[in-house]
């Protein structure tokens, strides 16, 4: 699952890795749009790209985590970004041996 998604270098990277089912979650239709015709000209037929539009902070509340990897670097600075952990781990279908990976600004000293 790749968080914050944008343009979709890590959805890209994700399929290059081999895997075989990535959602690209973003809250712009734009970058979502450019996602999926991306996909498409890499020839991910063999690979399955999911776009979901929606705020992250309020997806993970409603959705099953089961995701062998989560990824989420959001470009900029974000209101809640330190409650993120918590909304992940704290999900009951998140598998604790699963792995979760984040970035954020460095100005941001809580994650």
């Amino acid at each position: 699952m790749d968080l914050f998604s944008g343009t979709g270098s890590i959805t890209y990277e994700f399929m290059s890795r081999g895997c075989t089912y990535v959602m690209a979650v973003d809250i712009s239709p734009k970058y979502l749009s450019y996602v999926e015709k991306t996909a498409r000209i890499l020839n991910a037929d063999k690979k399955i790209v999911r776009t979901y539009k929606a705020n992250v902070f309020s997806l993970l509340n409603k959705l099953e985590l089961d995701y062998d990897l989560i990824f989420a670097d959001p470009p900029y600075e974000i209101e809640k970004l330190d409650t993120l952990p918590d909304l992940i781990f704290g999900n009951d279908t998140w598998r604790r041996s699963r792995v979760r990976v984040s970035s954020r600004p460095l100005e941001n000293k809580k994650l």
